[in-house]
């Protein structure tokens, strides 16, 4: 998935919390996904208005006496089945999985969606056959740098569902005791 599509949907994730004007939007994301995920405020803008045009968020703009106006935005319909769809389903690249399945994640916790486990469960899956593809490639042996590269991918996948069999399902858990 591209990083512009992931970034519309962390922005829908964050209207799924409820209506925000800009601030609010720029504060919930400092706050809640900063060390994860960074927008700078005019590409923010940007994105909304796009997501806009795409019919997935309404704004209302806001006159304020002595202040300058402000726009809220409000999820669509469309926005939410777009969010829900992108949530539920795994990173398919190892390079999507710290920074793209960390905020599905963090959005399943929050909005309280019950299918943390299948996601977890079908990213495990992805993972193992994308090693399982690696250990099959032929390396020639005269090729130490296809070889250190192919080890590099098999190690960083083999450390990933270690991390998803224990701390992934941990997580599942807790989100299902509250």
């Amino acid at each position: 998935m591209t990083k512009q599509i992931a970034t519309d949907n962390v922005l829908l994730g964050v209207l799924m919390t409820g209506p925000k004007h800009g601030y609010e939007i720029r504060k919930f994301l400092d706050d809640s996904l900063e060390s994860k995920w960074h927008i700078g405020s005019s590409q923010m803008y940007v994105l909304l208005k796009n997501l806009e045009q795409k019919q997935l968020v309404e704004s209302i703009l806001t006159i304020q006496n002595k202040k300058p106006s402000k726009k809220t935005y409000f999820i669509t319909q469309k926005g939410r089945d777009v969010f829900l769809e992108w949530i539920g389903k795994p990173v398919m690249h190892v390079r999507d999985l710290r920074i793209e399945l960390l905020a599905k994640l963090f959005f399943v916790d929050l909005l309280s969606l019950g299918f943390a486990d299948g996601l977890i469960q079908n990213q495990i899956d992805i993972l193992t056959r994308i090693l399982e593809n690696i250990s099959e490639k032929e390396v020639p042996q005269t090729n130490p740098f296809e070889i250190l590269s192919l080890r590099f991918r098999q190690i960083t996948i083999e450390a990933c569902l270690y991390w998803l069999k224990t701390e992934g399902l941990e997580f599942i858990e807790k989100v299902k005791r509250r």
